[in-house]
């Protein structure tokens, strides 16, 4: 990552930041179900926009995890 990508997450990081990223991952989760058992040109359209916003929560969710963690 660059230093301004850092900055941009540091100004995001909040003390809920967690909570919003693991409600970011139960919505998302859910959208991607639903979308993947219906039918339909709009769900194909949002199911794989649901599922890279469904990874992306869960990497943020992992990294505001791992920030308290020592690194060895």
């Amino acid at each position: 990552m660059t230093t301004q990508a850092i900055e941009m997450v540091k100004e995001v990081e909040t003390p809920k930041a967690d909570t919003v990223a693991k409600a970011g991952m139960a919505g998302t989760l859910g959208i991607t179900l639903y979308t993947g058992f219906s039918r339909g040109h709009l769900a194909q359209l949002i199911h794989p926009w649901a599922g890279i916003a469904l990874v992306g929560f869960a990497a943020w969710h992992t990294y505001l995890n791992m920030k308290d963690k020592d690194p060895a």
